[in-house]
């Protein structure tokens, strides 16, 4: 009599011989050896070299690679660096650890592919690793569905910066900043005033708020064709983008000739896309001649939004992948380095870096000359801060309502179908939308 086979051990026989290749296609664990660390950037970046510097120190025994290519005048965004870079990770190899810069790379769909490290697997096993020390709603924009993904590090917000001399001459209503579509209807309503003697409105387009939210790659979604976005462009066009190349329109620059065109009566703003050091030089310069006011612009919703600027992931087919969280770690402590901090343009991740910041300038007062040698300006003294005006700049900060990684074929996609609008190229304003997305469409479904 013939044995009867079980049927459980029947279907464990039939899933072999149907499915042999299932366990190919599972994720394999890298085996880890930690013996090197391969560290991938663009350019010259600061946030690389003091770490770099203590990781050699703190293991001498590890291999350091660097793979980095410097800015150049033919590829000054690093667009050849990042494509290659994404391309080795995508196929499961690449550097351990990679900075991502501004618009670099596709962050938000790489975190969804599952070829970045999740850090919260470090980071809770991490008893020294205070989470509490960095803005929270500046670490989501690396998260999904809770596990960090990247690492920001660094971020702006969009703010203006006047004096209240200024706006009491123009009449200007500052208070329509709290959203973005009212704040350009104003910014309309002064140009079209064309006040006699009125300081130029000297403004780029602050952000383009619509790009945050212009993909959602959880959803599906495309959110670019909204009446919201149709009149947040139309009004940067008519308000700010129509009268670039104009005479008179104004001076836009870094450092302390951010304040130039306000302490000269040229123009009614500043706009600070750096806006830490060079946001207080000049805020403490046009203290000798007024009564400085800055303000967060939020977008047509509402919210303030900011971008993060330098970001951090590991790979996750790293196998240095201690080697790479110990990196970001040095990372991290580097951004509250005074000596980081005095160069720092943008705003670091740690609260507690830009407190230490602002405290160093309560009651500091210094010769121009010596902060910005040879400069010629009518002020000779930048002010010191008081304790209120610090705690405003912290309070802009607590209120930040979200974050994003700009996404580099959204960035591109814009740059082809909405820019020429901006440029004067076309006055078809649907078709640009239409085209955007349509192609925004195709990249969602890749």
């Amino acid at each position: 009599m013939k044995k009867r086979i079980r049927p459980a051990i029947l279907l464990t026989l039939v899933l072999i011989f149907l499915f042999p290749q299932s366990t190919g296609c599972a994720p394999k664990e890298i085996e880890q050896t930690n013996d090197s660390l391969k560290i991938a950037y663009f350019g010259t970046n600061s946030l690389i070299s003091g770490p770099l510097y203590e990781f050699k120190q703190s293991h001498p025994d590890v291999e350091v690679i660097t793979d980095f290519l410097p800015m150049t005048v033919e590829d000054p965004t690093g667009d050849s660096f990042y494509t290659r870079i994404s391309a080795e990770i995508m196929s499961g190899s690449g550097p351990d650890i990679i900075l991502i810069s501004n618009s670099g790379m596709n962050a938000g769909k790489m975190m969804r592919s599952g070829i970045f490290a999740d850090l919260n697997e470090f980071i809770e096993q991490d008893l020294d690793f205070d989470l509490s020390k960095y803005n929270g709603k500046i670490l989501e924009a690396g998260q999904v569905e809770g596990k960090q993904y990247i690492m920001p590090l660094t971020y702006t917000i969009p703010l203006v910066l006047t004096t209240q001399e200024l706006l009491d001459k123009t009449g200007f209503d500052i208070s329509t900043a709290d959203n973005y579509n009212a704040f350009l209807e104003e910014c309309l309503k002064y140009r079209q005033a064309n006040i006699p003697g009125a300081p130029k409105l000297a403004m780029n387009n602050y952000i383009m708020p619509y790009l945050a939210d212009a993909v959602d790659y959880d959803t599906g979604e495309v959110k670019i064709n909204t009446p919201e976005n149709r009149e947040t462009i139309r009004l940067n066009y008519e308000a700010i983008a129509s009268q670039r190349g104009a005479e008179g329109y104004g001076v836009i620059g870094g450092g302390i000739s951010f304040a130039l065109p306000l302490l000269e009566n040229q123009s009614l703003f500043t706009h600070s896309f750096m806006p830490l050091v060079y946001h207080f030089d000049s805020y403490r310069a046009l203290k000798d001649v007024g009564t400085p006011v800055m303000t967060a612009v939020c977008d047509a919703e509402g919210r303030l939004m900011a971008e993060i600027v330098d970001s951090v992931a590991i790979n996750a087919n790293s196998p240095n992948k201690q080697n790479a969280y110990a990196f970001i770690k040095l990372m991290l402590d580097g951004l509250s380095s005074e000596q980081q901090i005095s160069g720092m343009t943008e705003i670091p991740i740690s609260n507690e870096a830009v407190e230490s910041y602002l405290e160093s300038l309560i009651g500091k007062e210094e010769k121009l000359s010596d902060v910005y040698p040879g400069y010629v300006c009518e002020v000779e003294t930048l002010q010191g801060l008081t304790q209120e005006e610090a705690d405003a700049y912290m309070g802009f900060l607590s209120e930040i309502d979200g974050a994003y990684i700009q996404e580099k074929d959204v960035y591109d996609t814009h740059r082809e179908t909405i820019r020429p609008y901006y440029q004067s190229e076309t006055t078809d304003l649907d078709s640009c939308i239409k085209a955007m997305e349509d192609k925004l469409k195709i990249l969602i479904s890749e």
